[in-house]
């Protein structure tokens, strides 16, 4: 029967076989001839997605570095490892967004204030693209962030001073404006996240 096959050691060695040979020959066409490698990837890079997805919990780690996301740096598809690349020193998350247009997600509000910082972030427009980042969690000892998290960017100093700053010397119309609100709103403040 075919679960019987299925089970016999020697299918389960060509799997792994078969598996390794493809992964290499993609890793190969991915250094070697980049233009070749954009064109499998239009054609089946959701695939590979749903591999990484579907392989949850098991092997996740052999399709990560074949994976190309837009990126707010680079004007072609990018890897995980170009990005860890390119990251400047402190930056302590790999940082990515998810929507239906890269455009639009550049204008987001919490993209403009990590992108004033100088980082760099990956704009999802896939289904499966957040997904996969969940499933994936880490690369390269950074951890995948979205730039919708509260601790997307820590807030430096500064920006606490400034902010402190500014609700003291509004606290007028703050008051004002949470009395308007009549209920409506628990707190008025100066927005640390937002520009």
């Amino acid at each position: 029967s075919r679960e019987m096959l299925q089970q016999t050691r020697e299918l389960k060695v060509i799997a792994k076989k078969l598996d390794k040979k493809v992964r290499g020959a993609l890793e190969k066409m991915l250094k070697e001839d980049r233009e070749k490698y954009e064109q499998f990837w239009k054609a089946f890079g959701t695939q590979l997605k749903y591999g990484v997805v579907s392989n949850y919990g098991m092997d996740k780690d052999s399709l990560k570095d074949l994976l190309l996301f837009v990126s707010s740096a680079a004007e072609k598809g990018t890897t995980l490892k170009e990005y860890v690349d390119r990251m400047p020193e402190g930056q302590q998350f790999i940082y990515y967004a998810c929507g239906e247009d890269a455009g639009k997600l550049a204008k987001l509000p919490q993209a403009e204030r990590i992108l004033d910082a100088g980082y760099e972030i990956l704009f999802l427009t896939e289904d499966v693209d957040e997904f996969c980042m969940q499933v994936l969690g880490t690369y390269a000892e950074k951890q995948l962030k979205s730039i919708n998290a509260e601790d997307a960017l820590p807030e430096t100093e500064e920006e606490k001073k400034a902010a402190e700053e500014a609700n003291t010397a509004n606290k007028a119309l703050f008051d004002a404006m949470k009395d308007a609100l009549d209920g409506k709103v628990k707190e008025v403040k100066v927005s640390t996240r937002l520009k």
